[in-house]
């Protein structure tokens, strides 16, 4: 029996930002694929699922206390979340751009 188990690693935005009061942002990088919901008290869950191979590019701009995290991919699509901590946006580039290193190697 061939089973393969991804590994992932989830972050979840501050409540204390904009957007992010009822359901904070959370990013779920898994080895295949960035997984994103959003919730909000008016409009329900927002879920995406970027596949890595499809990422481009992974930007973050860092403030006193919050980060925003801007994940470009292939049909120039642009999705950005805004109120994790500093060290859990670098944690999440850094963890893309390694988990998009392995699937390129395979």
């Amino acid at each position: 029996m061939n089973q393969s188990f991804t590994t992932s690693r989830s972050f979840t935005a501050s409540r204390w930002t904009p957007d992010n009061y009822f359901k904070p942002a959370t990013i779920t990088v898994t080895d295949k694929a960035i997984y994103i919901s959003q919730g909000s008290m008016f409009t329900g869950l927002r879920e995406r699922m970027i596949p890595l191979h499809h990422v481009s590019s992974v930007s973050i701009r860092t403030g006193t206390f919050f980060a925003a995290v801007r994940v470009q991919s292939t049909g120039s699509l642009n999705i950005a979340w805004h109120g994790f901590r500093n060290e859990d946006a670098l944690a999440i580039r850094d963890l893309i751009y390694s988990r998009m290193s392995k699937t390129e190697s395979q």
